[in-house]
């Protein structure tokens, strides 16, 4: 899977995630921490990702959106997303492309 790209310094699009599991049903995020980073292509520098701006939208059906900060995606170019979901006490993974489009400035 793959993000759309954004455009460099933008807070939109929201992203948008579903967390399933390997019978492909959802996990129940009720509780749920979450911590992100986004790794560059191809020398994996890392950025953290803002915290504040994770929001589970349906903890029943495993659903939650990440809106990026700025300085989230400040550096245009070809990046890996990590994101942590810590449900009680384990991690699950969440893994995803997305592409950082330079911000034209006439």
């Amino acid at each position: 899977m793959s993000l759309g790209p954004i455009t460099q310094g933008s807070t939109r699009p929201i992203w948008s995630f579903t967390l399933v599991q390997d019978d492909n049903t959802p996990f129940v995020l009720t509780g749920a921490t979450f911590t992100g980073v986004l790794y560059s292509r191809p020398n994996a520098r890392a950025i953290t990702m803002t915290p504040g701006s994770f929001t589970i939208t349906s903890a029943s059906l495993g659903t939650f959106t990440y809106t990026p900060a700025t300085g989230d995606v400040a550096e245009p170019g070809e990046w890996e997303i990590e994101i942590a979901v810590v449900i009680g006490a384990q991690p699950v993974y969440v893994r995803d492309h997305v592409t950082i489009v330079e911000r034209y400035a006439p």
